[in-house]
């Protein structure tokens, strides 16, 4: 696991993302952390992005005191991308690191993640 963590981890951006589109697919849920108030979150140029990463794993190691992973179903997580989608201060900050992430809109992830279910489906 330390070797996987280390090597996804350092990849750029994009091949994160990508891990994140087959991994989800794969494994049907996507991680968060949860907080007191809510789930975490950053805000770039007043845009609310919602953190996201593939495993439990990952999400745990860019926690912080007081956040916790929590796992969406994947159908859940796109009935919710589709409610969130109209709202343009939302996206995605996809598998953060403590240096990058990518930066999604929703309706892109959702895209990419129907596209990836229905090539296993």
């Amino acid at each position: 696991m330390e070797n996987r963590l280390h090597y996804i981890m350092n990849a750029s951006p994009e091949k994160r993302y990508k891990n994140f589109i087959t991994t989800v697919a794969d494994k049907c849920y996507v991680w968060v952390l949860r907080t007191s108030s809510g789930y975490a979150t950053h805000v770039i140029d007043n845009v609310i992005h919602l953190l996201v990463w593939p495993l439990r794993e990952y999400a745990e190691y860019y926690a912080n005191r007081g956040e916790e992973a929590e796992g969406i179903e994947i159908h859940d997580f796109i009935g919710r991308c589709e409610s969130m989608s109209k709202d343009e201060n939302v996206r995605f900050m996809v598998f953060p690191t403590k240096i990058d992430a990518y930066l999604s809109p929703i309706d892109e992830v959702e895209k990419d993640i129907k596209y990836q279910l229905s090539l296993i489906e």
